[in-house]
């Protein structure tokens, strides 16, 4: 767990439940983002299109994911100055948070 930035004695145990050691079960990260809710929603009905927050997802593993973002910050350059960039944007803390978990 020494390669992901921020992650300490309390996070480790928490994403190594939720990744699991089966890793074959996601063909691509965009799997894990969809189950963990961090992919946002694209709703598109006619000339509209609606980006929406994933509602209907286990709430522990998002949580995990959520909080890792925020550790990573302190120790990952790129983190932060994604963070400071989506905040700059007028983007909230969570959204801004969620960010670079998404990426």
């Amino acid at each position: 767990m020494k390669s992901f930035p921020g992650v300490g004695k309390a996070l480790a145990p928490r994403l190594i439940a939720a990744l699991g050691s089966r890793r074959e079960r996601y063909d691509a990260a965009y799997d894990i983002q969809c189950l963990s809710g961090i992919a946002p929603v694209v709703i598109r009905s006619g000339k509209k299109c609606v980006v929406q927050y994933r509602r209907a997802c286990p709430l522990f593993l998002r949580q995990t994911f959520h909080e890792w973002a925020q550790h990573s910050m302190a120790r990952c350059a790129w983190a932060r100055e994604h963070y400071d960039q989506q905040r700059k944007a007028g983007k909230g803390h969570h959204t801004a948070v969620c960010s670079p978990v998404f990426k």
